[in-house]
Order: C-alpha cells, then structure tokens, then sequence
C-alpha cells in the first residue's frame, strides 16, 4: 500500500468519499497528525447541522450543542445552522464535544471564507475550546455529494448560497499559541528575541519590540509578522534567522493542508456492504496498520531531509538526498529536484559538483515522455523556482505520488530559502553595503592571498590606496546623501576601470583601496592615473570631486601589511602635497604638481 500524507485535506477526503465515517476511521486518520506536529493541540469533525435537524443531532449523540469558553459552556443560542465539536483527538486531557464553531464571530467568518473558497483558512488567535488557552484553528471545509471543487482565487469566490448548499462540514485542526511559539523557538540559535504578531494582533515576544529584523509569512489565509533581534552579531544572522523563522511557521501549517484522499483512493480502501461487522472491524484495523507504516516510512525520510537542512548541508547535497529518498520510498526508477535553466531542465545534485546541477535528460527523453510524471511545483516565498519529477512511477497512484512530493517539494523550497539567505549572509559579511564593493575584512584576506600568491609564483602585485579630496566638506555643505553619491560615483569609476581579477574595495569613510594582481608599479600607476582623471572630468555642478592616490608596489616588501603601509604613506604624501594627485612610495619622496604623477 502506497503511503498517504495525513493532513486536514486528507481527514477531509474520508467524510466526502463516504456517507459514513465512524468514530474508529475518524480517529485513525487524525492521530498521525500529531507525529507530525508538535503543536497541534486537537482535530475535530464539525458537521454542519441545520436548526432544524437540531434536536435529531442532540438526541443521537446525547449531549446538547453548546457555546462560551469552557469555564462557562452553555446552552447554544438559536441560529440556522450549528457546526458542533462531534469527532475529537487531543493530545490534552479537555474536551470539546457539542461546542458550537458557529457562535464564535472570528470562527464563523473562517469557516465562510473556507467554504466560499474551497479551501483551508486559518483564524487569527483564539481561545480554543477544550483548554481555554489562546490558539489558532485551521477550517478544512467538506462538501456532500458532488465532486470536490478545485481551489478558487481569493477573489473569485464563488456564489455563498451554492457553497454553503453543498457543505457537509468542518474539519479543523488547532494549533495552542505557546506550543506553535515553542515550536519556532527551537529553531533560532541562543539569545534571540522573537516577537510574533498576527496582523495587529500580538502573539509572542515583547510587545514594544521594534528593533532587529521582520519578515511577514502569510499561509491558509493569515498573515504572520515574525520579528528576530539578538546583541551576537546581529547583521550577520537576523536575516537568515529571520527567513528560516517564518518559513519555519509557513511550513508547520501549509503541512496541514496537504493533498488527501480523493473519493476514488478512499472508495478503494472500503469494504463491501455484504462483508460482516468482523470483516469490517478486521479490515479497519489492517488498513489502519499498514496506512501507520508507510507514514511512518515517509515522516523518517522527511526527517532525513530535514536534520540536512538543519546541519546546513549545500543544497546539491539535499536534492540528491531528496532524490534517493523519493526513489525508495515510491520504488520508481529515478526522481529529480529540477529547475530549468535556459528553457533546459537541470536536476540539482545529479551528478553535480555544485548547485547548479547537471542536465536531466530523461526529462526531455522523448522515449521517456511517458514515464515522467512532474507533479509538485517548488515554490520559494512567492516565486517558482523548480520541480520534482518522477520517472517510470508504475502502479504508483497518482494521489499518493502528489501528496508525498508535495511535502518533499515544502523541504526543498526551506532548503533552497536556507541557501539563498547562507549566500546573501556572506554577500554582507564580505561586501559595503553602499557602493557593493568588498569590505575591509574581505580586502584585508585577499591582499594577504595574493601577495602570498604573488611571491610564490614570483610574479608582480600592485596596490594603490585612494582618498576622496575634501570629503568632510561636501558632507557639511551639500549633506550626507551627497556624500554618498560622491562614494558611489568613485566606486563606479573604479569598478568599470578594474580588469578581471583586479580587486576593488571600499575600506574607510572615503577611502578606497585597489589591488592589482600581475601588475608592476609602473603599469599601477598609469591605471590609477586613469582612474583620478575619469573621476575629475564629470561635471557636478558645485561639487568639485577628486582623488588623490598611493601606489606601492611588491618589490620591496614580503608582506601584505608591509605593502599597504608602503601605498598608505604615498597617500598620506599625496594629500599634503596638494591632493588631486598620485605619488608612489619611494625612499625621499618629492613634491609634485596636481595631475603629476611622481615615477621617482
């Protein structure tokens, strides 16, 4: 038997496939779901009831319907329609059976908009019915005797009066506020602050908080505000803890509302009218069994996945594992986590010695077309980014093979989020965040490698060292978004006039450095001519820009400290004589005149 992902739409699938769900099948479905997510605090049947078959409902199942918080239930108001707690797991000791979802105003719109939309929503945070605590609650809607409707746009809702006509129901799964939090909590490292809110309303975390780095998550519905600050080197991991956060909490409910049973899948695990109670009970209990191993089998391969992720392995490793996983789990012949690159399919980690992957030619094979079946879309935040394929799925059913690649698609998409933010992260730590140049600490690394280089292969290094002339002044008198474009427009100069492997940064207020592999002293000092007459031509209006330059070349020195001293000193002589300038290090230095470059 083929492994079924358990999820709200999956619970959802049992009622609308059959007219008769007992208490036994209800709950074999539901209890996988707690394996699954720690938070989960209950699922729940809520039937739809008309007034009129009130008094029927309550006398069938012997309790009233009722409303209020738990510490005060009474007796439900009378309205038209009543969707009663019937069916409940629960991790906790409460129960719920006979509160009316309808009487509570932030519950009734969320079951609306689901059934006008034909599919999950989720509410903003509530006080759950079985605990009294503060939570969150996921309506998956059913509907009796027509076919499942597909998914409407959010603002293509169709027709209430229809929707609600067909609805058979509610299934719901609730999340308790502290345990989602705590959930979250597990993933950010030591000493961060996290401050959840749902649209206006607070969640977790300090209420005042307004420092550190935010991202809004929006999943089944709603819309989640996740904040992060920390005092350990906030700019280097906010971001990342922040976008692993909420696509922590974009995860933990999109699971829920994973493909399920369609009646077709279901109508195959039903047993005949004609077979006796014994069968019946038999047949639930062997169905139950292997349906627990094949999830079981699943939920340790997205566990797999998973524990990669965590541990920060690259992202061709977590594709090939993704892969193999998908191969075993399924039995098909092969499986890809692709994305197309050029209009050409690429399967990350096939094969690969880098992200970038290697072809997948199975998938434009002709003789193969008909065994691929490419089921799940990765989505990364609100772009596509790939797919997962299957190759040759034979007697896999279709239902299954979507559902699973689906979680495995959720994986991949957290996997290449996680590799993106890695790679913004060293992006920051190595580049200015105003001209995009490197940064002091990545100049300082590569002018250690290369000179290290440089001697060893005995080949010429230049560095020259450059200062915007009267900075100070343009900041006073034309102010600071002036000096900034002063920056940009030297950084621009710079870049475009820098050769491929020549190495520009930004590593002071207005000090900039360039250093200049296979370059003698004589050829650095002409390139850096360039440079302060490019800078010096434009014409900006009051804003009379120029540089002076040191150079410094590596035959004298054996170190890179020793050769920016040597380039830092021809500077320092440069602006005393003058500025406007470049002066290269030598022993007795001259004068010179502006634009006058001093060769010694």
């Amino acid at each position: 038997m083929q492994s079924t992902a358990f999820s709200l739409r999956g619970v959802a699938g049992l009622f609308e496939a059959s007219k008769r769900v007992s208490p036994t099948e209800f709950r074999a479905f539901a209890t996988p779901l707690f394996a699954e997510q720690s938070a989960l605090s209950s699922v729940s049947w809520l039937p739809r009831i008309r007034d009129r078959r009130r008094r029927a409902y309550e006398r069938e199942f012997d309790r009233l319907i009722t409303e209020g918080p738990p510490s005060e239930r009474r007796t439900a108001a009378k309205r038209p329609a009543y969707f009663p707690v019937t069916y409940f797991v629960t991790t906790a000791q409460e129960r719920a059976f006979g509160f009316d979802a309808a009487s509570d105003p932030a519950r009734s719109r969320a079951i609306r908009l689901a059934t006008q939309l034909s599919r999950g929503q989720a509410t903003p945070p509530v006080t759950l019915a079985n605990s009294g605590k503060p939570g969150i609650v996921i309506y998956q809607p059913v509907f009796a005797d027509q076919p499942v409707p597909p998914p409407v746009p959010a603002d293509q809702a169709a027709p209430a009066a229809r929707r609600e006509r067909e609805l058979q129901g509610i299934v719901s799964g609730a999340y308790r506020v502290d345990s989602l939090v705590a959930s979250l909590r597990r993933s950010v490292p030591a000493g961060t602050v996290l401050q959840v809110r749902e649209s206006n309303t607070h969640i977790s975390g300090p209420r005042d908080m307004t420092d550190g780095e935010s991202a809004r998550v929006t999943a089944v519905g709603r819309s989640w505000v996740v904040r992060a600050s920390t005092n350990r080197s906030p700019s280097l991991l906010l971001p990342a803890t922040v976008l692993l956060t909420g696509a922590a909490l974009a995860l933990l409910v999109a699971l829920m509302l994973r493909q399920g049973f369609t009646r077709e899948r279901y109508a195959l695990t039903m047993v005949d009218e004609r077979m006796s109670e014994r069968d019946v009970v038999q047949r639930e209990l062997e169905d139950a069994r292997a349906t627990a191993q094949a999830m079981a089998a699943a939920q340790s391969a997205l566990r797999r996945v998973a524990t990669n992720i965590a541990a920060e392995a690259p992202l061709a490793t977590v594709c090939e594992m993704i892969r193999a996983e998908l191969v075993q789990l399924l039995d098909v012949e092969d499986a890809a986590v692709v994305r197309y690159v050029d209009g050409r399919p690429v399967a990350a980690g096939v094969g690969a010695s880098s992200d970038q992957g290697a072809p997948a030619d199975w998938l434009v094979d002709d003789a193969a077309a008909d065994r691929v079946i490419v089921q799940s879309a990765v989505r990364v935040g609100d772009k596509p980014w790939g797919t997962i394929a299957l190759l040759n799925p034979i007697g896999v059913e279709r239902n299954a093979v979507e559902a699973q690649l689906r979680d495995f698609a959720d994986l991949a998409a957290v996997a290449v989020a996680t590799a993106e933010a890695r790679q913004e992260l060293a992006v920051r730590a190595s580049t200015d965040g105003l001209t995009g140049l490197l940064n002091r600490h990545s100049f300082d690394e590569r002018l250690g490698e290369e000179v290290s280089r440089a001697i060893r292969h005995a080949r010429p290094l230049s560095l020259a060292i450059i200062d915007i002339d009267h900075f100070k002044n343009i900041n006073d008198r034309h102010g600071h978004q002036a000096g900034d474009a002063a920056l940009t427009d030297v950084a621009h100069h710079l870049r475009s006039l820098a050769r491929t492997g020549d190495l520009v940064a930004r590593i002071g207020g207005e000090e900039f450095a360039w250093i200049m592999p296979e370059t003698d002293i004589d050829a650095a000092l002409v390139a850096a001519e360039r440079g302060r007459a490019a800078v010096g031509a434009r014409d900006r209006g009051e804003i009379a820009l120029t540089i002076s330059v040191g150079v410094s070349g590596l035959a004298d020195v054996a170190t890179g400290a020793a050769l920016y001293a040597h380039a830092d000193t021809a500077l320092l002589h440069a602006k005393r004589s003058g500025r406007n300038r470049i002066v290269r290090h030598q022993t007795g230095q001259q004068l010179s005149r502006p634009g006058e470059v001093l060769a010694g």
